[in-house]
């Protein structure tokens, strides 16, 4: 949703000024927010409300979906928005043929692409970044790296650094530059980057793929915020939130792009690098099945009603006056609430 978001609301801003964007979008989560509060409860409703507004079970059913489906849905969405590349995919074969010795780890975030030297790596990462499938076949050891598209060869090469070592030699630069003209030439004579065609398109199925991968979105992103308070006392509420919530997104998250660039790279599958994803979700749905427990019935406000009395006998005097020294507690008697 968030790369969504940036491409809609992002446009508009640019289109007609930040403030007003800003506002909407408020405006927009600030009225879910309040839908949100209006829900009917237990109370009211009864058993119907946790199957409603959900926790633990929609959060694990999100991710089981996720992890049992991926490999089924995105091969399918390339089916239903591209079929002719689909059926290229099908019918060319594209391989690698290198020495298994030559090749590298591509999914270093510091590395340049300098960085990669041998005639392999060269050949996969063209490949990886035209979005091209293809075999890995061993090559004798020594030997050059060779692209098979269909019936055509394409030797790759093995760069060198310049005197200063900080950018490939001029030589070598100009092969590459070939090497980089050459795969995506053949691969586009073979139909292996034939771009979509509207009248082609099962917009129909397209739109009910993303709605479901959304969904699949909103069932673990949207219970998240309520099982995340509900689990935690409030002393150690806002850590307890924050450093999960930052671990995921910004570790799992983040490595996402490079972990799954480098996954397709090593393999030539470019569906490979759903394992990562997938690997989490269901590593996910695992550790939640058995350490979490639901926390619908869980009442967030009885921490602070227990210190609420604490604060109230202590401030108190048997005659129900407050004692005047009730603030030696440092921040006064709030601090018995935190």
């Amino acid at each position: 949703m968030r790369p969504f978001g940036a491409l809609v609301f992002g446009r508009l801003g640019d289109m007609i000024g930040r403030k007003y964007t800003f506002v909407v979008t408020i405006v927009i989560m600030g009225a879910e927010t309040f839908i949100v509060g209006l829900l009917p409860n237990y109370a009211t409703i009864g058993i119907t409300a946790p199957i409603k507004i959900g926790r633990e079970s929609i959060i694990m059913a999100g991710c089981l979906l996720g992890a049992v489906s991926y490999f089924t849905v995105f091969p399918m969405s390339l089916q239903y928005a591209n079929p002719a590349l689909k059926k290229a995919h099908d019918t060319v074969t594209v391989s690698v043929t290198a020495d298994p010795a030559t090749r590298s780890f591509q999914g270093s975030t510091i590395a340049r692409d300098i960085d990669f030297t041998s005639s392999c790596d060269r050949a996969k990462r063209v490949l990886a970044q035209e979005f091209v499938l293809y075999k890995n076949i061993a090559g004798p050891a020594g030997s050059n790296a060779t692209v098979q598209i269909g019936t055509t060869t394409i030797a790759s090469l093995s760069p060198t650094l310049n005197e200063k070592r900080n950018a490939f030699s001029v030589e070598s630069s100009k092969g590459i530059a070939d090497f980089k003209k050459a795969v995506p030439d053949s691969a586009k004579a073979n139909g292996l980057t034939e771009k979509a065609e509207d009248k082609s398109m099962k917009k129909l199925m397209i739109g009910a793929l993303l709605v479901y991968l959304v969904n699949l979105v909103t069932m673990v992103y949207g219970p998240i915020a309520a099982i995340l308070l509900e689990m935690f006392p409030t002393r150690i509420r806002y850590t307890s939130m924050s450093s999960p919530y930052r671990i995921c997104n910004g570790w799992f998250g983040g490595l996402l792009p490079t972990t799954a660039f480098a996954m397709v790279a090593a393999t030539g599958d470019i569906y490979y690098g759903l394992w990562y994803p997938v690997i989490v979700a269901a590593g996910a749905f695992v550790i939640g099945m058995l350490l979490v427990k639901e926390t619908r019935d869980i009442d967030i406000y009885a921490n602070v009603q227990a210190r609420l009395r604490s604060f109230t006998r202590l401030a108190h005097g048997k005659s129900g006056n407050l004692r005047t020294g009730s603030c030696r507690y440092g921040l006064g008697p709030f601090n018995l609430l935190l």
